[in-house]
């Protein structure tokens, strides 16, 4: 069964060409999903629609089977919650367990039980020892993940993340994917990013927009065997593809997906070498 059905949307912003284009997409259980394409495609417009913060103009969508049109934002945000591109959009507290914590304190839910919430999730995200800290004080990746301890508090079953890895050095997006990492276990991914690489090597299905219409709609292993998708719509070639495709003129070499699966390949190999 589908999380989320999306059939035949269509949006345009207010004397502007359409941002999305008779789409339709099926989401379902366990999936980690990288949104991508060129600048104006129309991925933060199509994740927007499936936050509930704007309505297409045409089309149906379904949440667990129940129509978009009969759900508040609230309802909504209960299932899908929203990683902005800049964190401080949604930072209002002046500390980190307030802030992990005030959807919490919305519901009405018991002191016992918040505090327990909170804590959980602060030391998940490696925030415990710095709870009382100004959120604004902190360095992008930390607010980031200020933001996801807000967000794990409604107990979403999808999450989206737009541009997550913008704005942070090497190490801190180390960082944050290891926590991703823990959260693709019990939660639908939808990553938008710039960073072909890492959503290539992270998401195990890739939406690729142009225009907004869906171009093209399968696993790291379809796009993989046919790289050039990326090269019409103007994005670079990344270099696990790049490597890939060359490492496919050895004789009997493997189909891979990622850098993982890679080094387990080349370990093997070493070890039975020596």
């Amino acid at each position: 069964m589908s999380i989320i059905k999306i059939e035949n949307i269509n949006f345009k912003y207010r004397g502007k060409i359409p941002a999305i284009q008779d789409l339709n997409l099926d989401i379902e259980k366990n999936e980690v999903i990288g949104l991508i394409g060129p600048n104006g495609a129309g991925k933060s417009t199509l994740a927007k629609i499936i936050a509930g913060f704007i309505k297409p103009n045409s089309g149906k969508m379904l949440l667990n089977e129940i129509d978009y049109k009969k759900l508040s934002i609230f309802n909504i945000s209960e299932q899908v919650g929203y990683l902005f591109q800049n964190p401080d959009v949604m930072l209002c507290t002046s500390s980190i367990y307030d802030e992990v914590s005030i959807g919490l304190k919305r519901k009405k839910v018991s002191l016992e039980n918040l505090e327990r919430i909170t804590k959980n999730i602060l030391r998940f995200l490696g925030l415990y020892t710095i709870q009382k800290f100004h959120p604004r004080r902190l360095s992008q990746g930390e607010k980031k993940r200020v933001n996801l301890g807000f967000i794990l508090a409604s107990r979403p079953k999808v999450i989206i993340l737009d541009e997550p890895f913008a704005g942070l050095d090497y190490n801190r997006k180390e960082n944050l994917l290891s926590f991703l990492i823990k959260l693709k276990k019990d939660h639908i991914l939808i990553l938008i990013s710039h960073d072909i690489d890492s959503i290539l090597n992270f998401c195990n299905r890739i939406i690729i927009l142009d225009k907004g219409r869906k171009i093209f709609d399968d696993s790291i292993t379809k796009l993989r065997e046919d790289p050039k998708r990326l090269l019409e719509v103007g994005l670079r070639l990344p270099f696990m593809l790049k490597l890939f495709d060359q490492l496919k003129k050895f004789k009997n070499f493997p189909s891979l997906t990622n850098y993982e699966n890679l080094i387990d390949y080349l370990e093997e190999k070493l070890k039975n070498a020596n």
